[in-house]
């Protein structure tokens, strides 16, 4: 049987071609980048998102590709926090927004995190800490058992909001504490990955 490859190209800063088996076809979309598109241009056409939400709308950026298709490279960034990504970018143009309105506003900025693994919602912050010092300790320490699994459930209020009921929530009062919390779900994620394999195992 005969495969053929599907190529892809950037036609200008809307539109992509793919080669296709049954020809060529066009795709249109809001923006699209180059593979030199550098961190700062991916964040800059997202930047508005982040008064939106400080204004009070729901928000949501959704990286979608298969593996190694550079997801986490685009929201998070490298390892050595040389290039950070969309996530750590918006959580300090957040907290300047916040700043530059803290004599109009008293803003309070809280987060959670949850995974979704084998169809349940694990709470990645549960047991954990609220101060941003212990949200930075170490792998060795956070891969203690954090007690029984709290329930958590998607629910809508009255408002039609849509909210995390029992999700564990913490506050940040900077972009470095709302980093170190992400990272911390981030580890307990790898590890609440490998006691639920260990479970099915047994």
């Amino acid at each position: 049987m005969e495969h053929k490859m599907c190529s892809t190209c950037r036609l200008d800063d809307y539109s992509v071609a793919v080669e296709t088996p049954r020809g060529l076809r066009e795709f249109q979309f809001d923006k699209v980048f180059s593979a030199h598109s550098s961190q700062e241009e991916v964040f800059q056409d997202t930047h508005r998102l982040i008064q939106s939400a400080i204004d009070g709308f729901n928000v949501c950026i959704f990286a979608y590709g298969q593996t190694g298709s550079g997801k986490t490279f685009t929201m998070v960034g490298d390892k050595e926090h040389r290039n950070p990504g969309i996530m750590p970018r918006a959580f300090t143009a957040m907290f300047d927004i916040v700043q530059n309105n803290s004599t109009r506003f008293d803003c309070k900025v809280s987060a959670y995190m949850l995974e979704l693994y084998n169809d349940q919602l694990q709470d990645l912050l549960a047991g954990q800490a609220g101060d941003g010092a212990s949200a930075t300790q170490t792998q060795s320490q956070s891969s203690q058992p954090h007690g029984p699994a709290r329930r958590v459930e998607i629910k809508r209020n009255k408002k039609g909001v849509v909210f995390a009921q029992g999700a564990e929530t913490r506050q940040a009062s900077s972009a470095q504490e709302l980093l170190a919390l992400f990272q911390q779900a981030c580890a307990n994620r790898h590890i609440a990955s490998t006691n639920l394999k260990s479970q099915r195992n047994k």
